[in-house]
């Protein structure tokens, strides 16, 4: 069986992210969150085993900045709606603030990189993802006086 290119796993990446926030409030799908978590464990695990870490960082920019911008897109509308800031410069703020937040799966998956070559593959998922994810679930929300929205 063929391996996806990265340009799958960047698709993948992207649209993982995007359903990620539905699983909260208004909408409160949960199975999408878990889902979500799922599928980028699986890109994460794909792209480990290829050795590519460069392509493992692009994936989870792609999944943070559209977990984030689709989870806090209200900040748009707080900022244009009664902060009467200018659309385009809400949309940069937005981002800006989206990749902010990116940064602690950054730091996730570099942490990650680093361990996987030392776990099987069953330990990685078991075992290592989900422990560093709730532990920067957790600096998120404590890290310059944190942002614990969108925490599984």
């Amino acid at each position: 069986m063929r391996e996806p290119s990265n340009l799958k796993m960047y698709v993948l990446s992207l649209c993982a992210g995007a359903i990620y926030p539905f699983g909260f409030a208004p909408f409160s799908w949960w199975p999408l969150s878990l889902m979500s978590v799922g599928l980028i464990f699986a890109v994460w695990q794909r792209l480990s085993a290829k050795n590519s870490g460069r392509a493992q960082l692009w994936s989870t920019l792609l999944y943070g900045l559209s977990t984030f911008g689709v989870g806090v897109s209200w900040v748009y509308v707080s900022m244009v709606n009664f902060g009467n800031m200018s659309p385009p410069l809400a949309v940069i703020a937005v981002f800006l603030f989206a990749l902010i937040l990116t940064v602690f799966y950054l730091g996730l998956v570099w942490v990650y990189a680093r361990l996987a070559p030392y776990a099987s593959r069953k330990h990685q998922l078991i075992f290592i993802l989900p422990v560093l994810w709730v532990l920067f679930e957790w600096l998120r929300s404590v890290v310059l006086t944190g942002f614990p929205w969108l925490q599984l």
